[in-house]
């Protein structure tokens, strides 16, 4: 997961963490990478966080969230980030990372996976998905399912 937020350190980012405890710990991190950070999830503050992030992002910022958490499942993008692009009319671009060697958490619920030292390390940048307009339920679900595949 470092590698993906590393990857917009010092871009103007706008970051959307949850406020676990886990979160706690991003929120550290990426604070010494300039990066504004926004405290929400989809169970905890979750609007007041879409709220904020999307000014952000109004004022030059881009906003970089990984779109499955707090509670998962994992790696199936929650509704956030298409309204952040909705509102913002900004893409939903997602980001594969995938480690050689690691260690995978097998008791967390998102298999959180720990690479190992010197391991190569590759980010996938998948095609930009626009969210111009609120979509019926099926027409969402299947995008979501279309973005989720490139995560």
């Amino acid at each position: 997961m470092l590698l993906g937020w590393w990857l917009f350190i010092n871009r103007r980012a706008a970051a959307l963490v949850s406020k676990s405890k886990d979160g706690d710990i991003l929120n550290r991190v990426l604070l010494k990478w300039n990066y504004k950070v926004i405290r929400g999830s989809s169970s905890q503050g979750g609007k007041e966080a879409i709220n904020d992030i999307s000014e952000l992002v109004n004022k030059n910022n881009s906003a970089v969230l990984t779109p499955d958490g707090p509670r998962g499942p994992a790696k199936e993008i929650k509704n956030g980030a298409l309204i952040i692009s909705n509102r913002c009319g900004l893409p939903v671009i997602p980001v594969k990372i995938i480690y050689q060697r690691r260690k995978v958490l097998s008791k967390s619920w998102d298999k959180f996976e720990i690479p190992l030292p010197f391991s190569k390390c590759e980010a996938y940048f998948g095609k930009e998905y626009y969210y111009g307009k609120y979509l019926p339920e099926d027409e969402l679900s299947e995008l979501k399912k279309e973005i989720s595949n490139e995560l």
